[in-house]
């Protein structure tokens, strides 16, 4: 029997209504990871952000003392490759759907923080709208972009300076070699570098510090779905990058203002 005071179990969806009604009564914080399938390369696993969120996000939930629910495994792939395998969903009936996950969850009062942990940037358009909607309303939500925070922790780690930051380089491939090293077939890899005007819509993209914003999709940035150097990519840098990552995501969490507390 699960026991909502046990501090090792966050996971929500393996209790019964009672028990999580005890447990977020204690906790007063839930995790709702979103994620995606897309394509990742000729070397990466089509379900690299839904599966990284089922290895990472049980751990900070316990460091962080939230529950957490049930990934959302499908986002928003508007701007890449829709290769086979690739699930995009439009911006506004995710949007509508994110939305309605979290009023669900927030309708009782027991959830005192809702934390959106976001496991693929595009997603963030309509977590953007759905968190000013809850906001409005008076409820206090967040969302953690977690390859944002990946990103803050590369320093003394990527050999590829220049692009290892990129979709499929050698940050993402790192993290996915130390989680789940049989999902990438390194031998099959494609990357080169960016075609020569992605740097100009890496300077401009939506959400930047520029004042203007140019708006291209994957094949204005590449030749394929993936760029960067993998030489140098490995498990042990992955995993350093995680606990990184981690380490912030729970210090936010831990820090983050409930906004009756203003």
């Amino acid at each position: 029997m699960i026991d909502p005071m046990d501090t090792e179990n966050y996971d929500m969806a393996l209790m019964t209504s009672a028990i999580y009604r005890k447990a977020m009564e204690k906790a007063g914080k839930l995790i709702v990871p979103v994620a995606s399938v897309e394509v990742l390369g000729n070397h990466g696993p089509l379900g690299a952000d839904w599966m990284v969120s089922g290895a990472v996000v049980p751990g900070i939930a316990q460091r962080a003392h939230a529950l957490f629910a049930p990934s959302i495994p499908y986002g928003d792939t508007l701007e890449l490759p829709q290769a086979s395998g690739t699930v995009n969903v439009s911006q506004q009936v995710l949007q509508e759907y994110y939305e309605a996950v979290a009023r669900s969850f927030l309708q009782d009062g027991l959830v005192k923080q809702l934390f959106f942990l976001n496991f693929h940037s595009l997603n963030n358009r309509a977590l953007d709208t759905t968190c000013r909607r809850l906001a409005h309303d008076g409820y206090s939500t967040y969302v953690l972009d977690w390859w944002k925070a990946v990103n803050a922790g590369t320093e003394g780690v990527l050999t590829d300076r220049q692009w290892g930051t990129g979709h499929g380089g050698e940050m993402i491939t790192s993290v996915i070699l130390y989680l789940y090293p049989d999902s990438v077939q390194m031998d099959a890899q494609d990357n080169a570098l960016p075609l020569e005007q992605f740097g100009y819509y890496r300077d401009h993209f939506p959400g930047t510090s520029s004042p203007f914003a140019a708006y291209g999709t994957f094949s204005d940035y590449c030749a394929g779905a993936s760029w960067g150097d993998l030489e140098h990519a490995s498990a042990a840098k992955g995993k350093v990058l995680v606990e990184r990552a981690i380490g912030g995501i729970v210090e936010f969490i831990d820090s983050a203002k409930w906004r009756h507390e203003r």
